[in-house]
């Protein structure tokens, strides 16, 4: 799988939805980082929902995606072997409720991310 666009992201303030990483690339007009991302509203939301708002949250939530699988990867250092059998995860004593173990769910969302 290709590595995504090294951290850290940021939101563009000047161009709403607009989320840039990467290292520095110079400009003529000064340097900055490479736009990764163009966040735009949806067309079918109701009415009273406030796109623009919207917008920029899911921009946010994008821009924070290096930093939050960073520190899910780190938390997870603890639960390194936590292994969820037989409906229950020794190391955490937790009986299978029909959700997975925290771990192994965190685990999940890391593969997710990394296209695995």
């Amino acid at each position: 799988m290709t590595a995504p666009t090294p951290g850290p992201w940021i939101v563009d303030e000047k161009f709403g939805g607009c989320v840039r990483g990467g290292p520095p690339v110079e400009y003529a007009r000064g340097s900055g980082q490479e736009q990764i991302v163009m966040v735009v509203s949806r067309s079918n939301a109701p009415p009273d929902v406030d796109l623009i708002a919207e917008r920029d949250a899911n921009a946010r939530l994008i821009a924070a995606a290096p930093d939050l699988l960073a520190a899910l990867k780190a938390l997870l250092e603890d639960y390194s072997r936590c292994t969820y059998m037989d409906g229950w995860c020794p190391r955490h004593n937790v009986v299978d409720t029909g959700a997975p173990c925290k771990a192994e769910a965190a685990r999940a969302a890391i593969k997710r991310a990394e296209g695995k």
